[in-house]
């Protein structure tokens, strides 16, 4: 089967760490990721001590029992603004990173879960960020439990035909 098919959103992790070698080898992937004019306009923090792991629970983010939760903010201070229609495209560059992060997570054995479901100014408090850098999403990175299964949502899925239009 397709390892990106056999991704999901994994709620229910293992106390199993994340080894050292593991984590950078994903880090080093988001790190070469495409982002526009390659302004890498992003921050990972790295959750992986208790007091880490406590401050993103005190953002009310939900506790999957991940030992490693990488932080991802979007840095303001470095973005970039599309000419025709003046909007900032930071977060299709946080995207990317996170999908990068999820995905290579994967083909190195490590499961996760993408979480938005957080209150970011407590996290931006926590964690002292300065001026322009801003918590955006949490990237959850383990191994499940035993009775870990996807949810039912993980299954509903469009058919291409659907939302493809060739031109």
């Amino acid at each position: 089967m397709n390892i990106f098919v056999e991704r999901y959103s994994v709620r229910n992790f293992s106390s199993k760490k994340v080894d050292e070698n593991t984590l950078r080898q994903i880090l080093e992937t988001v790190r070469i990721a495409p982002t526009a004019l390659n302004h890498q306009p992003y921050v990972i923090y790295v959750a992986q001590t208790k007091e880490g792991l406590e401050k993103v629970k005190k953002a009310l983010a939900p506790d999957y029992g991940s030992s490693t939760i990488l932080i991802v903010c979007s840095d303001r201070n470095n973005t970039w603004e599309n000419r025709y229609n003046r909007q900032e495209n930071i977060l299709q560059d946080i995207g990317i990173i996170s999908a990068t992060a999820l995905y290579v997570a994967k083909t190195k054995g490590v499961d996760s879960c993408y979480v938005c479901n957080f209150n970011p100014e407590i996290l931006k408090n926590e964690l002292k960020l300065s001026d322009g850098i801003y918590p955006e999403s949490l990237i959850y990175l383990g191994y499940p439990n035993e009775d870990c299964k996807p949810s039912d949502r993980h299954y509903q899925r469009r058919d291409l035909k659907e939302f493809v239009r060739f031109i």
